[in-house]
């Protein structure tokens, strides 16, 4: 009869089996891998193991008994594990190990074993992969996590610098297409290149709202390959005279559902950065398109589906090709191997491809060149027949037949020069203009004068009052009061933004007077109304 516990049930009783019964009971069923090992300086056998360690030698446990451990494992294991048991025994001091073999992580506490004046090794090893794995897949998940709120902190930043830069611009932008309307034409040169510089400026704020993943403008299904033949000469004409440019089509690339603008932009960015990769010692830079049914293993991310295959982009030159450093970098923002004050485009093309649910795949070796591959989703076989023709005929701007309003119209701005620089742009299109530098003046000089004004041009983040609230407010007095909005922010968010009331025109900062004037219209070029 068994021996009652503390809680008085009842303890197995040893006796019946023998403390050498229960002892290999516990070796053949144990799920932990036990063994005890007689070590030397240069050998280690197997003394007594668990049933279940034949799983790691694919050699029944029985049969591996007695046996040294080159005997058992390949050679570089074998000698690593000798070398460990020694260390253990001849310290007589435990250790704890985390191994890798045949594909898989074991954790792994060797102890010494001291029976008189001999020392053996005990030993106990736990399949710790799955583990393992969950726990890097935890700290992936947390890294992604880290990296949405830097994305999001970034998206912030970039939001308002983009404000405040298209701001500052549109003040610039404004007063120099005034000044060249009466500058001569030796000046008119240098007006021309300074607003050039006003265009570049204005697509850095572009930039870093497209690596955030500002939504595109308008998404339908393009043509890759029609792209890049609409695109050829463009291309030709912008690489430099000693890169050879080449673009082979496949005839079966896919459509994918892209913005226009965003498809020819990372099209340009990646043959730019081709050719200035090759341009300092002449080489080729060749642009292909063709259809890929699955995505490949070296893609990032590598979590992009698309049930229709995918539409590549591959874009190739023979330069000298990046370190492994430069390749891990090299679309972080403001990152880059040339002139300082580069380094977005590569960036914004990543922010491209993801907002299209796209993925990256790099090849780069220094002294063999870079490849570049994007992979776009396919379109539906229906969505592709229905995906238009690139058009490269220029379109006309301002649009022709655009009548002017009648009224004056009413500027407001809480920035003072950018206030100044559109009422002159706009008296510049023949109108009168009203200005006022904030939305609750706005309001009150609409309720004085509203009969003599007969458009708004109408600025969004302005404190206090904001622009949407000038706008239901004006409305309220007149439901068919015509309003543009001009923002130095992303329009793309805005324009998506659901309000009862919604402006009759968009303006990104800064604008051209042609685009007011396609808005507006010109009294000036047109005969009065009455």
């Amino acid at each position: 009869m068994g021996d009652l516990d503390a809680d008085g049930g009842k303890l197995p009783a040893i006796g019946a089996t023998g403390q050498d019964g229960l002892f290999a009971a516990f070796l053949q069923q144990s799920p932990v891998y036990l063994y005890i090992k007689t070590v030397t300086p240069t050998e280690s056998r197997v003394l007594v193991a668990s049933e279940n360690l034949g799983e790691l030698t694919g050699i029944p446990t029985g049969e591996m008994l007695g046996k040294a451990m080159p005997e058992l494992f390949a050679p570089d294991v074998a000698a690593r594990l000798t070398a460990d048991d020694w260390e253990v025994v001849s310290s007589r001091r435990p250790r704890k190990l985390e191994e890798g073999l045949h594909g898989r992580t074991f954790a792994t506490s060797k102890f010494p074993l001291v029976l008189g004046d001999e020392v053996l090794l005990g030993g106990c090893t736990i399949d710790i992969t799955e583990q393992r794995q969950a726990e890097e897949a935890q700290r992936a998940l947390e890294r992604q996590l880290v990296l949405a709120k830097k994305r999001e902190s970034l998206g912030l930043m970039a939001s308002g610098v983009a404000h405040q830069l298209n701001n500052l611009l549109a003040t610039v932008h404004g007063n120099l297409e005034l000044a060249r309307a009466e500058a001569s034409p030796s000046v008119d040169a240098l007006l021309a290149e300074a607003d050039d510089a006003i265009r570049q400026a204005a697509s850095i704020g572009d930039s870093l709202l497209t690596y955030v993943g500002r939504p595109p403008y308008e998404r339908r299904p393009r043509h890759l390959g029609r792209q890049l033949a609409a695109m050829l000469s463009h291309l030709r004409a912008a690489a430099p005279e000693n890169v050879r440019l080449t673009v082979e089509v496949g005839g079966n690339v896919p459509a994918c559902t892209m913005d226009a603008s965003d498809l020819q932009r990372l099209v340009v960015i990646l043959a730019t950065n081709g050719w200035e990769a090759t341009a300092a010692k002449g080489g080729t830079v060749r642009i292909a398109a063709r259809r890929v049914e699955t995505l490949p293993a070296d893609a990032e991310p590598n979590t992009a589906r698309s049930e229709a295959g995918w539409a590549c982009l591959e874009v190739s030159d023979d330069g000298a090709g990046m370190d492994g450093e430069t390749r891990e970098r090299m679309f972080e923002p403001f990152f880059t191997t040339k002139l300082t004050g580069r380094g977005l485009s590569l960036p914004a093309a990543q922010g491209i491809v993801r907002a299209s649910g796209g993925a990256f795949a790099v090849e780069s070796a220094v002294g063999h060149g870079t490849t570049v591959r994007v992979y776009l989703p396919a379109c539906t076989t229906a969505e592709q027949a229905a995906a238009p023709w690139p058009s490269t005929a220029p379109t006309p701007y301002p649009p022709e037949g655009v009548r002017a309003l009648s009224g004056a119209v009413l500027v407001v701005d809480d920035d003072p020069a950018v206030m100044r620089a559109n009422r002159r742009m706009l008296q510049r299109l023949g109108y009168e203009v009203l200005a006022v530098a904030s939305g609750s003046a706005a309001v009150a000089l609409f309720a004085e004068k509203g009969a003599a004004i007969g458009s708004v041009l109408l600025d969004l983040s302005m404190p206090g009052m904001d622009g949407w609230q000038v706008l239901t407010a004006l409305r309220r007095q007149r439901p068919e009061l015509f309003v543009v909005v001009a923002s130095g922010y992303d329009l793309t968010a805005l324009r998506r933004e659901f309000r009862d009331d919604q402006p009759d025109g968009w303006l990104q900062k800064p604008f051209p007077i042609a685009d007011l004037a396609a808005l507006f219209g010109s009294p000036q070029a047109q005969p009065s109304a009455g």
